[in-house]
């Protein structure tokens, strides 16, 4: 628990050295659901259609920023020259992991929030706030455990950014966000169903086009926890993998 604090203040204390980043990040999320206000207005989209494509752009966000930050967390580290001294220290990678994301966590819920809240007074819209304040916190394992994995990746291979720009393609595809699933051609649709993200964004728009009872989605929550819960310990051995590689062979270098 000390280790993940230090992180966190350790990262709160650059994004205090430099404010203007927390507001790029909030505006440049935001500034990212404008085509869809373009789409709306040019095609007459009806405003239930409007909103599933809103919705799920929201949620979206709010899980890629939080993958990418923490999965490519080590790579600073790799590039300035510690992460070598962070693999002799007797500091868990995992805890630092974490601790680096907690502020990250807190900038994206925050602009998440903003969004629901824009959607809300802009649309009067009835949305269901526990729930909306419950998928996040159910999703977070989930997250994390494919982020152990693309950090243990990252350690490895170093330079992976053309392999993540494919997978987040095939990810905003297979979760359902620019189109319903039913729509993929050749039954494609099926991969979707081991995509876990694919459930979050969904129940995330029952709760903002719907607004359901918990007991009515309460067995997506299950599905959504128990999933990150066991994609977590898997993870963990993963990433674990890499990094009994990288010191094995000696190349936690940048170079």
């Amino acid at each position: 628990m000390k280790h993940i604090l230090i992180a966190a203040k350790s990262e709160f204390l650059i994004l205090k050295r430099y404010p203007l980043n927390l507001f790029y990040t909030i505006i440049a999320t935001l500034f990212f659901l404008l085509p869809l206000f373009y789409i709306t207005k040019t095609y007459n989209v009806e405003q239930q259609q409007y909103l599933w494509m809103l919705s799920g752009g929201v949620f979206w966000m709010y899980i890629s920023q939080a993958l990418w930050v923490i999965g490519l967390s080590l790579r600073k580290e790799q590039e300035i020259g510690t992460l070598e001294q962070i693999f002799l220290s007797p500091t868990n990678l995992i805890f630092i992991m974490i601790g680096k994301s907690l502020i990250t966590l807190g900038i994206n819920s925050l602009t998440l929030s903003i969004g629901v809240l824009l959607i809300k007074y802009i649309f009067n819209c009835h949305i269901n706030f526990l729930i909306i304040f419950i998928i996040p916190i159910i999703s977070i394992p989930a997250i994390f455990g494919f982020a152990y994995i693309i950090s243990g990746m990252v350690i490895k291979f170093k330079e992976i950014f053309a392999f993540l720009q494919v997978l987040v393609g095939l990810l905003f595809i297979f979760s359902g966000i620019s189109q319903p699933i039913k729509f993929l051609p050749y039954k494609l649709g099926g991969i979707s169903k081991f995509i876990v993200f694919e459930k979050m964004i969904y129940i995330f728009r029952q709760a903002i086009i719907d607004s359901p009872t918990f007991s009515e989605i309460s067995n997506d929550l299950i599905y959504i926890g128990v999933y990150g819960l066991i994609l977590n310990i898997i993870a963990i051995f993963i990433f674990y993998y890499f990094r009994k590689r990288v010191l094995k062979n000696g190349d936690g270098l940048y170079v």
